[in-house]
Parts: C-alpha cells; sequence; structure tokens
C-alpha cells in the first residue's frame, strides 16, 4: 500500500486523503482505490511473482482499452502507466458503481450485455496469434475486391501462428508423451484427440481480439446502468468467438450468443467447436507447465484429466 500511496501522490501532487485496498478482484495484480479531495483514482500493481511481464501486460491493455472504447463498448480511462522504483504500475479512472459480481442485474441480462460487447470487439484483426504484447497492433481487412470466400483461405501471419499452435500439440501425442505419464489420457484415447485437433485445424477460423476473462466480477454496474468491462490482462489474438465462450457458463451461453448475435441454427456446431477447443487449451496448459510453470502441473493435469474424460 505504501507503493500505491507514492504513486498517487505523485500522480496528484499531494497526498491522498485515503487508500485502500480492494482485496480479491485481481489474481496478477493488488487493486488500490485512491481519494483525494474531488476525485478517485484507481492503481494497479503486479504482485510481486507477475512482476517480470507487468509491463508488457499494461502495455497490452492500454491497447485494449483505447480499441473497446472506440468500438463504443463503456471502459475505465489508463490515465498513466509507467514504472515507479523498478515497479510498473498502472493508474485509471475510478468508475462509479458496483462490481458485477454483487449487483442486483440479472445474470442473463448482464451476460446478453457482455455477448453485445463481445461480437464488437471480436471485430479487431490483429497482426499476431497469441498473448504477447507485440502483435497486438490493427490489421486492416482485405481489400473490397478480394471476395470473402477467398480471403478466408489466404492464411494472414496471425492464422499461421493458430496453424502452428495447433501443429504444436498434434505432434505431442505421441508414444512417448509426457501427458501420458502424467494420467492426462490413455493410450486409447489418442486416435480420437488427434481427430479432434485435426478437424480443429482443418477448419477456416476468424482470428480477433478476445477479452480472455469475461465474467461478472471483471464488471461495473453504474448507478445509471451502464454495464463497464474491466481488466484486459488476459486478452490474446485468439479464434472467434470460440476462445470467449470458454468463460461463459454453460447455463448462460444462450443469452450470451443472443446478444452476440450469432444464428441458432448453426450453435450446436459452434459449440461443438468449443468444446475441442477447451480440450486443446486444457492440454496446452499442461505443456506450458512442464516447461515453464512445474508448480502448476499437477493442477492443471487435473483439469485436462477431466476434460478429456468429458469428452474423449
Amino acid at each position: 500500500m505504501v507503493r500505491a500511496e507514492a504513486i498517487a501522490r505523485e500522480f496528484f501532487g499531494q497526498a491522498a486523503t485515503r487508500i485502500e485496498a480492494l482485496p480479491g478482484l485481481g489474481s496478477v495484480n493488488d487493486i488500490f482505490v485512491a481519494q483525494f479531495p474531488k476525485k478517485r483514482i484507481v492503481v494497479r500493481l503486479p504482485k510481486p511473482e507477475d512482476r517480470a511481464g507487468a509491463e508488457a501486460s499494461y502495455t497490452k491493455e492500454l491497447w485494449c482499452l483505447e480499441e473497446a472504447t472506440r468500438l463504443g463498448i463503456p471502459s475505465p480511462l489508463v490515465l498513466q502507466f509507467g514504472i515507479h522504483d523498478g515497479w510498473p504500475y498502472q493508474i485509471l479512472s475510478y468508475i462509479e458503481g458496483v462490481n458485477g459480481a454483487q449487483s442486483t442485474l440479472a445474470p442473463h441480462l448482464l451476460w446478453h450485455t457482455l455477448g453485445g460487447y463481445a461480437r464488437r470487439f471480436h471485430t479487431c484483426s490483429l497482426a499476431g496469434f497469441g498473448e504477447s504484447a507485440d502483435i497486438f497492433s490493427f490489421v486492416p481487412p482485405p481489400p473490397s475486391n478480394i471476395p470473402p470466400s477467398v480471403a478466408v483461405f489466404c492464411p494472414t501471419p496471425a492464422q499461421r501462428g493458430w496453424q502452428r499452435f495447433v501443429r504444436y500439440n498434434l505432434d505431442s501425442l505421441t508414444a512417448n508423451d509426457a501427458l501420458l505419464g502424467l494420467g492426462v489420457y490413455a493410450s486409447h484415447q489418442r486416435d480420437f484427440i488427434v481427430a479432434r485437433f485435426t478437424a480443429l485445424q482443418s477448419q477456416p477460423v476468424a482470428l480477433g481480439l478476445c477479452h480472455g476473462d469475461l465474467s461478472p466480477r471483471n464488471t461495473v454496474l453504474t448507478p445509471e446502468g451502464t454495464l463497464v468491462l474491466l481488466d484486459w490482462g488476459c486478452a490474446e489474438a485468439h479464434v472467434v468467438p470460440h476462445y470467449d465462450l470458454l468463460n461463459v457458463p454453460d447455463e448462460f451461453l444462450g443469452t450470451f450468443l443472443d446478444g452476440y448475435g450469432w444464428p441458432i441454427e448453426t450453435r450446436a456446431a459452434l459449440l461443438a467447436q468449443v468444446q475441442d477447443l477447451a480440450l486443446l487449451k486444457a492440454f496446452d496448459l499442461v505443456r506450458w507447465a512442464i516447461d515453464r510453470c512445474p508448480r502448476r502441473i499437477e493442477e492443471l493435469a487435473m483439469k485436462a484429466r477431466a476434460r478429456a474424460q468429458s469428452v474423449a
């Protein structure tokens, strides 16, 4: 809290009259509200274990918030971000209201609204595939003289990144796969899983900006009834609308897709692809943990095992 207080004081040129932490709202950031005589601001600081990647993440979030605002999605303003005594920080405008998870707004209305927002930000065509900050630059759509049916099959750098991602996970399904040893899946399930991943790779996909963590807790309902979307820290360039559907509870999928405007007659096919993507993501996260974060191997292997048992 001392660091947040110092950052707020430097930003305003005077000490805050009050500063308080908001617990439970950030898994990778500590969040503080600083009160001044006529204004409140939000100060976000990375948790110690996430400090190394925070500057890149805040850069990405700035781009995403600017794009969301451009598309008419109610969003906070980034007032400043930088480095204070070697510690990345971000200052945001304070949004008056109630966190969506604690509001009286009916859940189906909240998810319907988020579906409408997702349809807007999914239209952002990006330079790459994945979550790195350097892929977040807008790519103009194909020239109007290229028929849409042709443009889909002219791979962009982003689409080639998606193909490499799927191919990596396909090529890892070998007799010596570490996931077999972890009990994530059984050898007799391999052919089925290969078929599902191959189907994903062979289907034309659209890639766009995904929030990556759509949830009531990442919204604020203002006194005027506006739902403000927060926290783009998990944003990725990914398959749309599939990737953001992974975070929508089953009971609200229909409501979300109503808000999105997705045709009812093709929803079954879409949701089947989403299940395949969920399996792919679960497997890939275990491989990431093996390479980069061993302390999470057991946790992620358990989740991937449950996912494999539910579909294979």
